[in-house]
């Protein structure tokens, strides 16, 4: 994201570099000890310790991530593991949607079955049975 950007969206302002630069760094500083006070139950929801930025491009441009406990970075590793081993929703999805085609192809099967059956029997009642061998 641009610098001057971020700038304008957070509402520092950026005609003194130095100044919104100051400002940015102090920001994200009550932002980490606000993040170091909350419930320790956040932190088994995978929200953040806390925030850190890196500038590029001559500080033109600015990336921020997040700074997760080690536990975190594990149970994250492990739900990426999982992931690749557990099937995906579109997968999911198509062999639903298999399954209930075959089960109206079924369904309409054995109507089909019913009503040929019925018909057979109204034959038979109306014309009789007649063998031809």
């Amino acid at each position: 994201m641009a610098v001057e950007r971020l700038y304008r969206r957070i509402g520092i302002h950026h005609l003194r570099p130095s100044h919104a630069e100051r400002a940015l760094d102090h920001a994200l500083v009550v932002i980490n000890e606000h993040l170091k006070l909350t419930d320790a139950d956040l932190e088994e929801r995978d929200f953040p310790q806390g925030v850190k930025v890196k500038r590029f491009e001559n500080g033109n441009r600015i990336r921020f991530s997040a700074v997760l406990s080690t536990k975190q970075k594990e149970n994250r590793r492990i739900k990426i593991e999982l992931n690749k081993y557990r099937p995906q929703k579109e997968e999911i999805d198509q062999n639903r949607r298999e399954e209930e085609e075959a089960e109206r192809w079924y369904d309409e099967h054995d109507r089909k079955r019913k009503r040929r059956q019925a018909r057979e029997r109204e034959d038979y009642e109306e014309n009789g049975y007649y063998d031809t061998v």
